[in-house]
């Protein structure tokens, strides 16, 4: 049946300020994850995979939300993901300006 329904969502949110996780502002990127992955290995989880994390993570917009129906170990999966991104994610050094190139 096609239309509108009300479903239950587990519902990303800034802890600081309520917001909900809009992942077309956050910027991150595949190949972070991807990085991540190689020693956090996903959970398994039939009703989730990796690509759609990824998917979900880089290239959505809206209000990141996740199925009722993931297993918790999937939720607290993403929740460590999400805040690694977030804020431990070694960052790359900025791109040189023209002044600062040729001043070196």
């Amino acid at each position: 049946m096609g239309g509108i329904e009300v479903k239950k969502y587990n519902v990303a949110l800034h802890s600081s300020t309520g917001q909900g996780v809009e992942p077309e502002y956050m910027g991150w990127q595949p190949e972070d994850i991807e990085e991540y992955l190689k020693n956090n290995p996903m959970p398994d989880d039939p009703n989730y995979s990796k690509d759609d994390m990824i998917s979900d993570l880089t290239d959505s917009s809206g209000t990141l939300t996740f199925s009722e129906d993931l297993k918790p170990e999937t939720l607290e999966f993403l929740e460590v993901l999400m805040n690694w991104l977030m804020y431990d994610l070694p960052k790359k050094p900025p791109i040189p300006t023209r002044e600062e190139l040729t001043e070196a």
